[in-house]
């Protein structure tokens, strides 16, 4: 096996000389490193200057230190025993301080939790999918997200390039000296991530127009909290925070969302308060796909939506969750002994709407919440400006159902469930099993046994 060392091409050559520190990141469980973290041993010259423009004249800033995040390209992208990394941040800094290599650390784990779980990449229209971060002494504590242009330099362009304006995905976190506690700098550098990589879902008048950041500090914090707690992450990753510490924070800031998001029908209206309280809403039904679906089905709820509505995302989750044949449903214990909504695959009116499907079903398990393995398979459709999936495909649109229903560790109950012109009735109820599985077909709804000494009734009435 061989490890590509390559520097990235922003530090500058020296020759024999080594101009930068390199390490390797292995996470624990991982066979391979996953990340390449390289630092200037010398400042740029000249440094870099922000795109963003500053102060009523307008000139940029200058960061003078550079720390690179690179990420496994392969062999889980491109099938070769040989492990090859790609830059996917460059950090910024005006002071040569490890602040930089921390944050560049938790970018490099957080894009490769997106790829394993998402399948998810940076765009490659932008910048060849590097996201540029700037940590700056000045400006307000907190930080914003960009996606700007800069305009090449005609005494520096080669032969055969181009002069027209390159796209830019760009982070800044502001006023560095108040950036010092793990959580609260956990949490600014996730938000400013879902801001440049998940769907922009927005119309809010408060606290943001855009609901990705706060999605993304929200969703991110709770993977990071799950692989701390499974062993697969270590506080070196989330900026100093440790489990105990997200744990806390995601008890207070995700599970009360999940609650509301899961007991609430998400209708149109539900969905369409523009209010801090209707941003909430929105994050907490993203937060619930990702608590009950499987991984990939949640990423594909995300790049179905098709507008900037939050009340078209029930009918992507629907949708993606028409896609697999079968996958399992995970509820947590907070979400027992109370009625709940959960996607189901959309039936159509219309056979052969859906004859090439009409014989499949979705099979869905209600079952004891455990740490959901890492997998991959392809994504595709309608990425966020800041993201795009591995391979792609073409929207469809179809009619969104949910389903309600009831779940402890030995009862799971489905009370109503409307299709065409009937209601089925079901409920099924086990002494000691601890899972059961719906299967959904075009024609009818089939409570299949998965485990022993699980009786079942049913009833079938006309509405």
């Amino acid at each position: 096996m061989v490890t590509s060392r390559g520097q990235d091409p922003q530090f500058p050559i020296n020759g024999k000389q080594p101009n930068i520190a390199v390490q390797e990141i292995n996470h624990p469980g991982d066979a391979v490193p996953v990340l390449q973290i390289q630092w200037g041993l010398k400042p740029l010259e000249p440094a870099r200057k922000s795109p963003k423009l500053f102060g009523e004249d307008k000139i940029p800033w200058e960061f003078p230190w550079l720390t690179v995040a690179r990420g496994t390209i392969s062999p889980r992208m491109i099938g070769t025993t040989d492990i090859v990394f790609g830059s996917r941040f460059r950090v910024y800094s005006q002071d040569n301080t490890t602040t930089a290599r921390k944050v560049a650390q938790m970018y490099g784990s957080l894009w490769d939790d997106c790829l394993q779980r998402l399948h998810m990449d940076h765009s490659r229209d932008i910048q060849q999918g590097i996201i540029d971060v700037f940590l700056c002494w000045g400006g307000k504590p907190g930080g914003e997200q960009l996606f700007d242009k800069i305009q090449p330099d005609p005494a520096t362009k080669k032969p055969g390039e181009s002069l027209a304006p390159i796209p830019l995905n760009t982070i800044y976190i502001y006023d560095l000296n108040s950036f010092t506690e793990p959580v609260e700098m956990a949490r600014e550098v996730a938000h400013e991530y879902g801001h440049a990589v998940l769907a922009s879902i927005g119309g809010y008048k408060e606290p943001e127009v855009w609901a990705n950041g706060y999605l993304g500090e929200r969703l991110f914090l709770r993977w990071f909290r799950d692989r701390m707690k499974a062993g697969t992450l270590t506080p070196d990753d989330a900026m100093g925070a440790d489990a105990a510490s997200l744990d806390k924070w995601v008890a207070k800031n995700v599970d009360p969302l999940v609650t509301a998001a899961a007991i609430h029908q998400p209708t149109e209206a539900y969905l369409k308060d523009s209010s801090a309280a209707g941003m909430n809403k929105y994050i907490g039904l993203a937060l619930y796909a990702d608590t009950i679906l499987p991984d990939l089905v949640f990423g594909r709820s995300t790049l179905l939506t098709g507008s900037t509505d939050a009340w078209d995302y029930p009918e992507a989750i629907a949708m993606a969750a028409e896609e697999p044949n079968e996958y399992d449903l995970t509820i947590p214990p907070y979400l027992a002994n109370q009625p709940i909504f959960v996607p189901r695959r959309t039936m159509m009116m219309r056979s052969q709407s859906r004859s090439a499907v009409s014989n499949k079903c979705v099979e869905i398990r209600i079952a004891a919440p455990e740490f959901r393995a890492r997998t991959i398979s392809s994504l595709s459709s309608f990425a966020p400006a800041g993201s795009i999936p591995i391979n792609g495909s073409s929207k469809r649109k179809m009619f969104a159902l949910w389903i309600s229903a009831h779940a402890t560790e030995s009862f799971c109950r489905i009370p109503l469930l409307r299709v065409a012109t009937r209601s089925f009735l079901f409920s099924v109820r086990s002494y000691r099993s601890s899972s059961v599985s719906l299967n959904v077909s075009n024609e009818s709804i089939v409570l299949k046994h998965i485990a022993t000494n699980l009786r079942c009734s049913s009833t079938v009435s006309n509405s």
